[in-house]
């Protein structure tokens, strides 16, 4: 995820609108995070809804700005992760969750 993560692509991608390549990258961050957590259950129930989940990844990142933004805060996940610090990463991504649905619903504010 480091090396996914780290300066270069992915910033292009943010700074261009490349959608696609940006989406690939969340999900393989996704799909890594569920299957190092080891936990069946979860695992069953987020399959069960990832392509919703998808969807509105989508949308959400299609927000001006969300892009990069989005890429920040997956990097300081990462960087939580990488040293071992659990309760900061989890934190980090509550936040991610908080402002991933702060975007939603100004998305859904302007098709309104």
């Amino acid at each position: 995820m480091q090396e996914l993560f780290a300066p270069g692509p992915l910033d292009e991608a943010a700074e261009t609108g490349d959608l696609e390549t940006f989406l690939a990258a969340i999900d393989s961050y996704r799909d890594t995070v569920i299957r190092l957590a080891d936990q069946d259950f979860l695992a069953e129930t987020l399959a069960g809804i990832q392509d919703q989940a998808h969807l509105l990844r989508r949308r959400i990142l299609m927000t001006p700005g969300r892009m990069a933004e989005s890429l920040a805060e997956h990097r300081r996940i990462i960087a939580a992760l990488a040293e071992g610090d659990a309760e900061s990463a989890e934190k980090l991504e509550r936040h991610n969750m908080k402002t991933a649905r702060m975007r939603l619903r100004r998305y859904r504010d302007f098709l309104v």
